[in-house]
């Protein structure tokens, strides 16, 4: 995993360098990342980089898949995310995710309101059982008042997967399955 994270808001995209622990400037998306305002995704609900060359970006409905080689959306998107997300839809996943996150073990989690679901890379599916409630399965959470709405979640590749909502941020243990003290901070 590279050492530039991006972040997406309100049209913009702020590029910060983990390496550096410094942010970059904010730069429109339109013009910036070929494909993605033209497919109507500059204001993504969500986007997970599943480490196979494609970073999926979520918005409503539907879901645009953009090629890092080629620095540009794929042609063909979006398309809908319900039929081409097994698992998804059943679980009521297949509109409106606000976070997701590549665990970095074959395994990404998807955020909706208060629950949560896990997809498996390999199977191409979410896996059995889910979703299920953020309180209660991820210890810290509930406490620092993340158990609902989280709006964005990315793994930082040292073992911490950082949550944000509102001003506010987690950072959660990967290898402790638990939310680190201290937390949240600004």
């Amino acid at each position: 995993m590279g050492t530039g994270v991006y972040f997406f808001r309100a049209g913009q995209c702020l590029r910060y360098d983990r390496g550096e622990d410094a942010a970059g400037v904010s730069l429109a998306v339109r013009g910036n990342w070929p494909g993605l305002a033209e497919a109507g995704f500059d204001r993504p609900d969500a986007a997970v980089n599943l480490e196979t060359g494609k970073v999926f970006f979520f918005r409503g409905p539907d879901y645009v898949r953009y090629d890092i080689a080629t620095d540009r959306a794929d042609s063909g998107y979006p398309l809908p995310i319900a039929g081409n997300w097994p698992g998804l839809r059943e679980a009521g996943f297949d509109t409106n995710i606000d976070a997701a996150a590549n665990w970095g073990n074959g395994k990404v989690y998807l955020f909706k309101g208060p629950n949560y679901l896990r997809y498996d890379i390999a199977t191409d599916r979410a896996d059995p059982g889910y979703p299920l409630p953020i309180a209660g399965n991820w210890p810290g959470l509930r406490e620092a008042g993340f158990d609902t709405n989280i709006d964005a979640a990315i793994n930082w590749g040292n073992g911490k997967v950082y949550l944000f909502k509102g001003p506010n941020y987690l950072r959660y243990d990967i290898a402790t399955d638990r939310a680190d003290p201290g937390y949240p901070l600004p």
